[in-house]
């Protein structure tokens, strides 16, 4: 079990699904980018399983900057 199945903190739900739809369609050496997302945050509850709910959720929205917003084709 990992840091981020549930029952999980409503902000890192939150950033889950917000995670979910900025990285759909892009991907991460060759995988799909919210793989690289859960990926990174799985490696970080391993070494810090207390680890505060914001910290999870900036770590699964880590990459969301890189790309336009999901409902929008220009970047911000």
């Amino acid at each position: 079990m990992t840091i981020l199945f549930p029952p999980r903190h409503p902000t890192v739900t939150s950033a889950l699904q917000l995670a979910r739809r900025w990285c759909s369609g892009h991907s991460i050496d060759g995988a799909p980018a919210l793989a690289h997302a859960v990926r990174v945050t799985v490696v970080l509850g391993r070494h810090h399983p207390a680890a505060p709910p914001a910290l999870l959720a900036a770590v699964l929205l880590h990459d969301a900057p890189n790309w336009p917003h999901p409902t929008n084709s220009t970047r911000w």
